[in-house]
């Protein structure tokens, strides 16, 4: 990560136009101004609700600056892909909780129609209601950890 913010921090940052869904044209720069600046200058609740952009018909992380002229979707919870989003990343942290809570062996975690679910594999040992305070409790421990060192970033492979 701290590669990367080297390489946008050497990029010479030019204005911008940014085209949002309604057509409305707003002012940036390029490799400064991001998706959630943008998103909270419309307004607090779609900042605070945003949970992936789309930028340029892409899927862009909210604090991944912008390159050039662009258009602009902000993605939440009630858009089918801030929904597959929003659980692929779920995924992982309760993968993580599992895998510190029990050393259990994570198998699969596909997001599915409505959530995600987490295939483990764990001699003898069967997760019950009464274990679910105490996963959530290193759910949100591993957030935390997480944010102050690495912050959560969408990756894209190609071929």
């Amino acid at each position: 990560m701290q590669k990367y913010k080297e390489e946008v921090a050497q990029k010479t940052s030019v204005p911008i136009k940014i085209t949002l869904s309604d057509g409305e044209i707003v002012n940036g720069n390029s490799w400064k101004t991001t998706p959630y600046e943008v998103a909270e200058k419309i307004s607090k609740w779609m900042a605070e609700n945003a949970v992936i952009a789309k930028v340029n018909g892409e899927l862009w992380d909210l604090d991944r600056p912008f390159e050039g002229d662009a258009t602009l979707q902000i993605l939440n919870f009630d858009d089918d892909e801030g929904k597959q989003v929003f659980w692929h990343s779920s995924a992982h942290i309760v993968g993580e909780a599992v895998e510190r809570y029990c050393s259990g062996h994570l198998c699969d975690k596909p997001p599915i129609y409505e959530g995600f679910y987490y295939d483990m594999y764990k001699d003898d040992l069967t997760i019950s209601q009464e274990d679910f305070p105490k996963l959530e409790e290193i759910a949100k421990l591993a957030i935390k950890i997480q944010l102050k060192t690495v912050p959560i970033v969408r990756h894209n492979y190609k071929e």
